[in-house]
């Protein structure tokens, strides 16, 4: 189980949080499985209740196309200076050629806009997965152990886990 937002390994990024989700999403960092993209686990502290997830994670490949690393937008996610950084160099541009930095001034809101757009459109998308993602239960075996089984698993299945 995984608490908190983390790369798990090199391939995979790993997010309970669905507004980070959908910018990773709109910003070209795929889904890791589209088959599985996500994990909604119930467990003792999230037990089960009609229509409300349990433990969502979101899994998503560790880059974009681009090469940019999804722990790094996590990391601009999360601060406040990437957007000082942009105006910071808009107001350099501005000074060596005023031409292009006017239109970045000009373009840039329109470009949030669309992106903006794109990451609410990805945020209705993923809540939507979450809802179909098939339920998991987590059972505490020992302190050491725990089986994780299809909420709808048969009594052959938990009899196989040892859970009956």
């Amino acid at each position: 189980m995984l608490p908190q937002t983390v790369q798990i390994n090199k391939a995979l990024f790993v997010t309970p949080n669905t507004k980070l989700a959908a910018v990773l999403l709109t910003l070209g960092v795929n889904f890791a499985d589209e088959k599985i993209p996500v994990d909604n686990t119930y467990t003792d502290a999230v037990p089960f209740k009609p229509g409300m997830p349990g433990e969502v994670k979101y899994i998503l490949a560790s880059t974009n196309a681009e090469g940019v690393k999804a722990s790094d937008l996590n990391q601009a996610f999360e601060a406040m200076e990437a957007d000082q950084q942009l105006d910071a160099l808009i107001v350099e541009i501005e000074r060596q050629l005023p031409a292009l930095g006017e239109q970045l001034r000009k373009l840039l809101p329109l470009a949030l806009a669309s992106y903006g757009r794109g990451f609410l459109e990805n945020r209705e998308r993923i809540l939507d997965l979450w809802r179909r993602a098939r339920p998991m239960v987590r059972i505490q075996k020992s302190a050491n152990s725990f089986a994780l089984v299809s909420r709808n698993a048969s009594d052959k299945t938990l009899r196989h886990c040892g859970l009956k």
